[in-house]
């Protein structure tokens, strides 16, 4: 899924930070540390993503995160 993340459709990466947010509200931290690595690399991209809406949602994923 991560590997969307660079899509040139701006909609695809709306739904990928909404995913990185659900995905952050239902399992504990513990479980995703392994992933801890590929979730970061793709926050600071999505937060500097050109799409206003994409740096909205993934800001969210950040604050949950």
């Amino acid at each position: 899924m991560l590997k969307q993340s660079k899509d040139k459709h701006f909609y695809i990466r709306i739904n990928i930070a909404e995913y990185i947010t659900i995905i952050l509200q239902m399992y504990p931290k513990v479980l995703l540390d392994k992933y801890s690595n590929e979730i970061m690399e793709y926050l600071k991209g999505a937060l500097m993503d050109t799409n206003v809406d994409v740096r909205r949602k993934a800001k969210i994923a950040f604050i949950k995160y």
